[in-house]
């Protein structure tokens, strides 16, 4: 039976229908007469209970030695492709004995059950070999015939066929049994009553002889079993021995390949992203090896994210829309395409109509309009519909005295409001202005010299224009009044035009020269910012305008070159950000960041556009800022709802005549108190008298208190004068724990105190814990008892004598137990069920006490700045001033592996993720850098950077976040998130597979798959 699709559509009744030769013409290859049983008639909306009903009839009553007890024609069994459908189909109920109705309102309105029954009432007038199964739906029985008004399940062709009422089987009730089987009792009943007629045998004999069957095919197979058991046994140990080598052989064949892949992977790089993620990816799935793990990592936290092809040649202009869902690219082809930023697929046809290649895109800040310019004139556009406003072309001339319109359409803008429209000249040295409301354009402004650049102001009331002989000017937009200042040389190099942008906080302008220089201003008071930038944005003969732009928060600013790099800098600092990104192989002619500033867009002379993830360079210029002074450390509650930060409440102004009496680097210690910046020197005794002015840059809270989800400040809490250098939150996150140093008096001076500070992070009400004179904490570690913590202090004084590595008891305020005394501890830290403490000591020795059995580790050259026990507490990372990261077997102390060399300098921080894979570290290199730890391979990227010493790591919980934080400052929100399910992220980012063809390039010899499908 073939279900067409419900009642709705029309089946020709007569045999040249749907699937039928034409009169005359043969059919071949038909079942032969008297082929089935019986011929199962039903809608594929019942195809569960048909199926059911096929499979039982043929194993009910069958003989071990059968292939089935009857044969039922089911069409998804029995039909194979062919040029006669119909024909078929009634060649089959003409070769059936029986006709099997399994009924329900789906089968009464299909027109195909229709056209079966219709051919069985013609051909076969023995009622007795029609047979109905209820499905569902309402059989009832009338006077003569059945009760139509009742009845839903039967089609209106059976009215007044049969003269008495039939039995039919109901299996109504099995709509809902997911076990329909010859072993259930019920099914097995109702399929008796049904091949009951069929077999011409009474029901009670075919259960009877049904059951005997299956004893005696049971026993029968019970018999098979031990024999083949037995067989078993004599080959098994040769057949196994086989299998463990095949097995071996394509283990190694698999770990080699995923490895080679792994390797493929990284070396394709950003080259073409969507391959690399594909690649490791791929390398996984062949065989989970470290490297292949440490490749899909490694991916995760590379900034290239795809390669978009337009196909049109040299990409000349592209624009975000204000939701940033897409992307608009004009090509050398006079064509521009839309992408869809989610999918990075392309939508719809390529919009035609420019005479020229388009050269600049705008969307108004509301996204109504695109604007778009080819070097010859200006139109506006909608997106939605891809059609010209009226009237299709800005009018470029307002009277007859204008300049000519040469080349006027090179670059345009809208402002701010949206209300102006902006076009600047790329030969031609002229500026014209649109009034959008009316579409009437000012007399055009003509520079002094040359060539001219514009952008507008944050307020709108002005341009900012720089002309090729290199004068500023600020220029209201009503009536063209400046005054021109020169900024830059005429230097006329490769034909390099002047190029300028305004962040959208409306505070720093950017400008490139002719003499190809860039250099950053600042608005308010006109001053340049930082030194010029030489050697960045040189151009060529295909572009002569620089790609330059600021993020739209104004914190990260873009500039390429003529080579096809892309550099990102600092916009408040002026410094690169990061590595450049590389993987263009023409010159970058047109650059744009995102609405959200999360993905940056470059287009090329190679044709191709490339988008950027800079989450990562985005973390490292925008800091949580609220710090006074330097941040000692950082520390998640437990369930990552809030982050703490902890430092010096003021730092010190710079002095240009002398220097700092105490630059707090490397390891020492200062106090930045009411008299300055008092280093802990022998005896502790300040170097300054008192009454001694010293001057401050900035003052404030020592403890912050910070949303990280939403990068929001939540709270600062009051540590008094304490010089915070530890902080941690107990096992429930209800206790914020400060350790650091507070100054008071002694006999002979100034002397200072360790001190620990505790707050409940609802209340904010703190607690106060005074420690031993000489004591200054350096770090702490929580229990899993709330109320104990480790804590590490440092001896300023070299000759004085005292605990150093110590475990305090907060609700007490009391000493519980001393692991050191005399050597001074830089760090500590403790296993998550608090049987294992690790202690980081200054002469480079690291002590692990395991059920309070101490064990020594020597190995480093210097101070341990850091040290950290992984979450399954099988692995201690230690780090030092030498420069290197080293693990260490918790259980018995031995080393694992060769150090872990990369940083350049002390390095002071180390965490460990969630899962333990990877470990963070940092150092007085100002670098951040994440290590997989199976292959002890460096997975982050340079750019993960601060302006200072990295004094302190922490990972959030969920993996997801990094916190770091030290001398500049800033505390800085790594976006790990991608890490934690590296495979997963890979593919959310890939909207393709491995070709077969790629699959045979890269992976010879195995099998094809597709990942991320």
């Amino acid at each position: 039976m073939i279900d067409a699709g419900g009642p709705s559509e029309e089946v020709d009744p007569a045999p040249t229908g749907r699937g039928s030769t034409s009169a005359g013409s043969e059919r071949t290859d038909r079942p032969p007469s008297g082929q089935y049983d019986a011929f199962l008639s039903y809608s594929h909306a019942d195809d569960r209970v048909a199926v059911a009903v096929e499979r039982g009839l043929s194993r009910l009553m069958k003989r071990w030695h059968q292939r089935r007890a009857m044969r039922v024609f089911l069409d998804r069994n029995n039909l194979a492709a062919n040029p006669d459908l119909w024909g078929w189909i009634t060649d089959a109920l003409d070769g059936s004995r029986c006709f099997i109705l399994l009924a329900s309102p789906h089968s009464a309105a299909s027109p195909w059950v229709g056209l079966e029954v219709d051919h069985w009432m013609r051909t076969e007038p023995d009622r007795g070999r029609f047979l109905i199964v209820l499905a569902h739906g309402t059989i009832a029985w009338g006077e003569g015939d059945f009760d139509w008004n009742a009845t839903d399940a039967l089609p209106a062709r059976l009215r007044g066929w049969f003269t008495a009422e039939p039995k039919w089987v109901d299996l109504s009730w099995a709509q809902g049994d997911v076990g329909l089987s010859t072993r259930h009792g019920a099914f097995r009943r109702a399929l008796a009553e049904l091949a009951s007629p069929i077999h011409r045998v009474p029901v009670d004999d075919i259960e009877g002889e049904d059951l005997r069957q299956h004893r005696r095919t049971t026993a029968i197979r019970r018999f098979a079993i031990a024999f083949l058991v037995l067989s078993l046994v004599v080959v098994s140990g040769l057949l196994g021995y086989t299998a463990v080598l095949r097995n071996d052989v394509e283990a190694q064949r698999d770990a080699a390949s995923s490895r080679d892949l792994a390797s493929r992977s990284e070396a394709i790089g950003d080259d073409d992203p969507e391959l690399a993620r594909l690649l490791a990816v791929a390398a996984h799935e062949i065989s989970p090896t470290g490297q292949a793990r440490a490749a899909q990592l490694a991916a995760t936290l590379r900034p290239g994210l795809a390669v978009l092809a337009p196909g049109g040649g040299a990409v000349g202009a592209l624009a975000f829309s204000p939701d940033g869902k897409s992307l608009v690219v004009g090509t050398a082809d006079k064509a521009m395409t839309v992408w869809d930023v989610t999918t990075l697929r392309r939508v719809g046809e390529p919009v035609t109509g420019h005479e020229a290649p388009p050269t600049s895109i705008a969307f108004s800040p509301d996204g109504g309009l695109l604007a778009t310019g080819d070097g010859v004139d200006v139109r506006l556009w909608r997106l939605a519909d891809r059609r010209p406003v009226e009237p299709e072309r800005l009018d470029l001339d307002p009277d007859q005295d204008a300049p000519p319109a040469v080349d006027t359409a090179h670059r345009i803008t809208f402002s701010r409001d949206g209300n102006l429209l902006l076009s600047t000249a790329a030969s031609g040295a002229q500026i014209r202005m649109w009034d959008l409301a009316t579409r009437t354009v000012t007399r055009p402004y003509v520079p002094s010299f040359g060539r001219v650049a514009a952008a507008f102001t944050a307020d709108g009331g002005h341009l900012a224009t720089l002309s090729d002989d290199g004068y500023l000017n600020f220029l209201r937009t009503g009536d063209w009044a400046g005054n021109p200042a020169r900024i830059h040389e005429n230097g006329s190099r490769n034909g390099t035009g002047p190029a300028v942008a305004i962040s959208s906080d409306g505070r720093v302008l950017a400008t490139v020269g002719s003499d190809a220089v860039l250099r950053f201003w600042d608005v308010a008071t006109g001053q340049r910012l930082g030194e010029p930038i030489t050697g960045r944005v040189d151009t060529d003969r295909t572009a002569t305008v620089p790609a330059i732009a600021f993020a739209p928060d104004s914190v990260l600013f873009v500039a390429a070159d003529h080579g096809g790099t892309v550099r990102l800098w600092d916009a408040a600092g002026q410094q690169p950000v990061g590595e450049p990104l590389r993987g263009h192989t023409g010159t970058v002619t047109t650059t744009e960041f995102s609405p959200d500033g999360q993905l940056l867009a470059t287009g090329s002379a190679d044709g191709t556009v490339r988008l950027w993830r800079v989450s990562l360079h985005r973390s490292a210029v925008a800091p949580l800022a609220g710090h006074a002074g330097r941040v000692f450390a950082v520390a998640f509650s437990p369930d990552g709802r809030m982050l703490a930060t902890g430092g010096d409440a003021r730092r010190e102004a710079a002095i240009a005549d002398r220097p700092y009496p105490c630059a707090d680097v490397g390891w020492d210690m200062c106090f930045i108190g009411d008299q300055g910046a008092e280093p802990l020197s022998a005896g502790n005794i300040t170097w300054w008298t008192a009454g001694e002015e010293r001057p401050w840059s900035a003052e404030g809270p020592a403890v912050h208190l910070w949303d990280p989800a939403r990068r929001e400040h939540i709270a600062a809490l009051d540590a008094g004068t304490t010089a915070v250098r530890a902080i941690v939150f107990d096992t429930d996150g209800t206790t914020l724990i400060a350790g650091g140093l507070t100054r008071g008096k002694g006999i002979f001076g100034t002397r200072f105190h360790g001190v620990l500070h505790a707050w409940q992070t609802d209340t904010r009400q703190p607690r106060t814990h005074t420690l031993h004179t000489d004591q200054t904490v350096r770090s702490l570690a929580r229990h899993p008892d709330r109320h104990t913590l480790t804590v590490a202090a440092d001896l300023s004084d070299e000759n004085a004598t005292g605990r150093t590595v110590f475990e305090w008891n907060l609700s007490t305020g009391k000493l519980s137990r001393t692991h050191l005394t005399d050597t001074a501890a830089y760090s500590t830290t403790s296993s998550t069920d608090g049987r294992v403490v690790a202690a980081g000591l200054r002469d480079g020795r690291v002590t692990m006490w395991r059920d309070a059995a101490p064990t020594e580790l020597k190995g480093h050259g210097g101070p341990v700045g850091a040290v950290a026990i992984s979450p399954d507490a099988t692995t201690l990372a230690t780090t030092s001033d030498d420069g290197t990261v080293r693990l260490w077997n918790v259980a018995d102390g031995t080393r694992i592996g060769d150090p872990l060399i990369g940083h350049v300098g002390p390095v002071y921080a180390a965490a460990f993720s969630p899962n333990g894979e990877i470990l963070a570290t940092g150092g007085g290199d100002h670098s951040v850098r994440l290590w997989h730890l199976p292959t002890r391979r460096q997975l982050a990227p340079p750019h993960m950077a601060h302006h200072g010493t990295v004094r302190s790591a922490a990972f959030s919980p969920d993996g997801r976040t990094l916190a770091t934080a030290g001398d500049d400052g800033g505390v800085r929100l790594w976006d790990t998130g991608p890490t934690t399910d590296p495979q997963r992220s890979l593919c959310a980012t890939t909207d393709r597979t491995l070709s077969a063809e790629e699959w045979a390039r890269y992976a010879p010899g195995l099998p094809h798959r597709t990942p991320c499908r």
